[in-house]
């Protein structure tokens, strides 16, 4: 599973929650770009996500490292949802989990979050000291990736680019939260709640980390076009999944670096393919990239990026 399909973590894994559907005006998306002090130290405590170019912060007495895993995509949620106060973390899980259970399930569910919830109570006596460490280290830091993101945005309409990009309605959402998080591993997205998240880069790239996150969004029939749902969509697993390729990540591999050479934010002739070992995976996206310039000039053959990819899939794949 990708960091863009991460759970609640352990405890939660095996629940299965029912998919919502968001409701919004397609083409009508606008980016909402954030930070989160209250995620931000979310990721220090669940994940011990320190960086290179931030000073440490471990306080005396601050809690033992956590089980790998456990409530992995919390910081991501809290950010998204712009929590301020530690104790409404707590509550946001519940309510998250609860939803769609029968009283039994969600009880069940509860008793085996009960050791994550203690473990998120040990690192509240720390938050305060982690605000003003976040305020003097981290907060003008967060905001001028957010400055440059904005005016990248604002240039060159990242969004509705993408969706074009698809040949698809784009996103069934009003606003998608964009959120700075400098101690994220990379970047994620969450289709429930929608949005997305990435860490910190000295050049930053919106149209990079767009391509990529907002492409399982709009792949998602929750938040966008269902793309198993396509005819091709069987055959084509069935010839990837033996390889361990996984087709939606291809698509955000191929989003990833079309939509930022599309408005000329990285070179025109650069290629992800050549990063991949020789196998199906590196042989897919080739083909895929090789011939991008004719999907892009034949919407017959080629109604939507869909199509395109499970298309060639089906060939490279053979």
């Amino acid at each position: 599973m990708d960091m863009s399909r991460r759970t609640f973590g352990l405890a939660a894994a095996a629940l299965t929650l029912p998919a919502p559907v968001w409701a919004a005006t397609p083409g009508k998306t606008t980016l909402e770009f954030m930070s989160s002090p209250l995620g931000d130290y979310l990721h220090v405590l669940l994940v011990r996500a320190d960086k290179p170019a931030l000073p440490v912060f471990r306080p005396d007495g601050f809690p033992a490292a956590p089980e790998p895993g456990i409530l992995a995509s919390i910081p991501e949620r809290v950010a998204r949802q712009q929590l301020t106060a530690y104790d409404d973390v707590e509550p946001l899980i519940r309510a998250h989990v609860s939803r769609g259970l029968e009283a039994g399930e969600a009880a069940s569910a509860m008793a085996e979050l009960a050791p994550s919830f203690e473990y998120l109570r040990l690192g509240k006596p720390f938050y305060e000291a982690f605000e003003a460490y976040w305020r003097e280290n981290v907060q003008a830091l967060s905001q001028a990736q957010i400055s440059e993101w904005r005016l990248q945005n604002e240039q060159h309409g990242l969004l509705d680019r993408l969706a074009t990009l698809h040949r698809l309605p784009g996103l069934k959402v009003d606003a998608l939260p964009v959120v700075a998080m400098p101690f994220h591993a990379s970047g994620s997205g969450t289709v429930d709640p929608p949005g997305v998240y990435s860490s910190l880069s000295r050049r930053p790239n919106l149209g990079w980390f767009l391509g990529h996150e907002a492409t399982h969004l709009i792949w998602s029939g929750a938040t966008g076009t269902e793309w198993e749902a396509h005819p091709l969509a069987s055959r084509a697993r069935a010839l990837a999944e033996p390889r361990s390729i996984d087709l939606e990540e291809i698509a955000c591999l191929l989003m990833q670096v079309a939509l930022p050479q599309s408005c000329g934010m990285i070179p025109a002739d650069y290629r992800i393919s050549a990063a991949f070992p020789d196998g199906g995976m590196k042989r897919l996206l080739g083909s895929l990239e090789e011939n991008l310039t004719i999907y892009q000039t034949d919407a017959v053959r080629w109604p939507t990026l869909i199509d395109y990819v499970l298309e060639t899939s089906l060939t490279a794949l053979a």
